[in-house]
C-alpha cells in the first residue's frame, strides 16, 4: 500500500482513467477504465483493497456502463467481487444494455460471486434490455448451483424475457433437465414453459 499511500497523499487521482490510444486488450481494458477496473479484472484483490484504502471511487462506470463489481463478477474474480462488496460497492448498477453484477456471475456461472451478491442484498430480478434476469441466464446456460441459489433467495420465477420466454423454457430448450426439475420443484408449472 505503500505506493499508493504516497500517491494519494501527493494528490495523484487513483480514480484516474486512462487516455492513451494504444492499449494492449490482453493485459489493460479500454482507456476508460480505472486502476480499480484494472485490478479488479486482473483478479488483484489486495490492490483493489489498497484502492479502496487509499478512496477510490467504487462505482465510477467505463464508457460502456462497466463497474469494477461487474468486472469481478464477469470474470469471476470471487475475492475481489467480496471486496468491493465489502466496501460498500453499489450491488444493482446497471451499464449498457442493462447488465448488472448479479446478471454477469450468473450468466458465466461464478456461483460464490452469485452467493456473495445475494447475501448482501442484491435485487435478484432486474432484466437487461433483452429481459433477460439471472435466473434465465442461469437456465440458458445451464449454470445448476447458480439457478438453485437464485430459487432459495426467492428469484422471481415467471419473468419473461423479450421474446417472452421464462426461466424453465430457457433450461427446457437447452435440456437443462436439473435445472428445469428444480424450477418445477420450486412451484413452477409446466405451462409457464408457454410464456
Amino acid at each position: 500500500m505503500g505506493a499508493l499511500w504516497a500517491a494519494r497523499v501527493r494528490g495523484v487521482n487513483v480514480d484516474a482513467r486512462r487516455v492513451s490510444a494504444v492499449r494492449c486488450w490482453a493485459t489493460l481494458g479500454p482507456p476508460s477504465w480505472t486502476p480499480t477496473m484494472d485490478a479488479s479484472v486482473a483478479g488483484e484483490a489486495d490492490a483493489v483493497k489498497n484502492l479502496i484504502a487509499v478512496g477510490a471511487a467504487l462505482d465510477l462506470q467505463s464508457t460502456n456502463g462497466f463497474t469494477a463489481l461487474m468486472l469481478a463478477a464477469q470474470y469471476g474474480k470471487t475475492a475481489v467481487a467480496v471486496a468491493l462488496i465489502g466496501a460498500g460497492a453499489a450491488l444493482d448498477v446497471q451499464g449498457d444494455h442493462g447488465w448488472t453484477a448479479l446478471l454477469f456471475a450468473a450468466h458465466h456461472g461464478h456461483a460464490a460471486i452469485v452467493n456473495a451478491l445475494i447475501d448482501a442484498g442484491a435485487a435478484l430480478d432486474l432484466q437487461n434490455d433483452q429481459g433477460c434476469a439471472a435466473i434465465m441466464a442461469a437456465a440458458r446456460f445451464g449454470r445448476a448451483a447458480v439457478a438453485t441459489a437464485l430459487i432459495e433467495a426467492g428469484a422471481a420465477l415467471y419473468l419473461q424475457d423479450r421474446g417472452g420466454r421464462t426461466a424453465i423454457a430457457h433450461a427446457a430448450e437447452r435440456g437443462h433437465i436439473d435445472i428445469a426439475t428444480a424450477l418445477v420443484g420450486a412451484g413452477v408449472h409446466a405451462l409457464a414453459l408457454c410464456g
